[in-house]
This record gives C-alpha cells, sequence and structure tokens, in this order.
C-alpha cells in the first residue's frame, strides 16, 4: 500500500495550488519511492513522507487532468512499484558460500579448514561444531595474535603457505579472486578440488 500511494501523493502534489518547494517534494517523494525499492528498511521513510506530502496538499487540488508532469514524474513511481513487487526473493544465502560448503561435506574433505574472516560465523552456523573452522566474527577470542595471522593468509603474505602449515590446515575455502587464491592455484602443495561462484576450495596433497 505504502508503494503505490506514492504515485498518488505525487500527483496530489503536483495538482495542489501551493507552488512553493512542489518540485522539490515531488522529487524527495521520488527518491524514497526509489530506495524503498531497493530496501524494505526504507518504507517507513516513504510512508512518513506520504502522509506529510497529502496531508499539506489534498486541501485543494484541482481536477485532475493527464499532463506532461504526470507522464514525467508518475509513471516511472508506478514503474518502480511494479518491479519491486515483481523481483525475485531476497536469497539470505546469496554472499555465502554454500555451493562450496556442501562440496567439503560430500567429499569428505579433511577438517582444519581455513576460511575467510566474514564467511566464519556461516560455516560455524552450517556445520555446527562438527569441522574446526579458523576464525569467525567474535575477535574477543582471536586476540592471541590469530586475528593477525588470518589477515597475513587472506592476504597471501610471505608468511601465508608457512601459516597454514603451522595451523596443520588440510582444507581450503578461498574467496575467488582473492590473493590467497591465486596464491593456492600456483602452489604445488594444494589442489583445487571446487570451484563455485564465490569460493574455491583447496586441498593439501
Amino acid at each position: 500500500a505504502v508503494m503505490t500511494l506514492a504515485p498518488l501523493a505525487m500527483i496530489v502534489r503536483l495538482r495542489s495550488r501551493e507552488r512553493e518547494n512542489r518540485g522539490s517534494d515531488v522529487a524527495l517523494l521520488a527518491i524514497a519511492l526509489f530506495a524503498a525499492c531497493s530496501a524494505r528498511r526504507f518504507g517507513s521513510i516513504l510512508m512518513a513522507l506520504e502522509i506529510v506530502l497529502l496531508t499539506r496538499s489534498a486541501r485543494a487540488v484541482p481536477p485532475l487532468r493527464l499532463r506532461t508532469p504526470f507522464t514525467v514524474v508518475t509513471l516511472p513511481g508506478l514503474a518502480l512499484a511494479a518491479l519491486y513487487f515483481a523481483r525475485a526473493p531476497k536469497d539470505p544465502f546469496a554472499q555465502v558460500p554454500r555451493a562450496a560448503v556442501a562440496f567439503v561435506d560430500s567429499a569428505h574433505l579433511p577438517d582444519r579448514v581455513w576460511n575467510p574472516y566474514h564467511w566464519g560465523g556461516y560455516l560455524d552456523y552450517v556445520w555446527a561444531g562438527r569441522r574446526k573452522t579458523f576464525i569467525d566474527g567474535r575477535n574477543n577470542l582471536f586476540s592471541n595474535g590469530v586475528f593477525d595471522d588470518a589477515r597475513a593468509i587472506e592476504g597471501a603474505g610471505p608468511a601465508a603457505l608457512s601459516l597454514l602449515r603451522l595451523y596443520e590446515i588440510r582444507t581450503v575455502i578461498a574467496e575467488r579472486g582473492s590473493p590467497l587464491d591465486r596464491l593456492l592455484a600456483l602452489d604445488g602443495g594444494f589442489v583445487r578440488r571446487a570451484r563455485e561462484r564465490l569460493a574455491n576450495v583447496y586441498v593439501r596433497r
């Protein structure tokens, strides 16, 4: 209802006899509509703008006629609203290596998995302690130097391979295109076993 009300609020504001700030009000409403189409959290802002503008503008509105401002401003608003309702449902796992994790499990790859910092929470959730992951978002648990080592490994620094040996890492889930991904692709100590949209899976030879 909030999305479909926005074009009506634009029409009412354009037809209002109050000309002061009329163009900027309609532009602001259009921006809020675009933001609400992008993320649902902006819907409350859009609703507040609609209430304010409709209350202020609906006092004296002449009969509606289809004119150029309507075509230029409100039809794009209607199109944005239609796109919002027609878009695919949001995938909560779009930014995590779901396929790589499934491969690690199905191929029974060895434990002691190295993972980037930003995927650690997801791996903890999926594996629920069944596998040893390297790091996750609980920074207070890794203040003993592990956090710095994780950054050195992820950045493929000079000590990256020796640190992987030190921690006895046998499986690596590396973000595709990352420095570590490129390093392991060239290193003879690891072999790539899987490739997915976000990650490559390497296993120590």
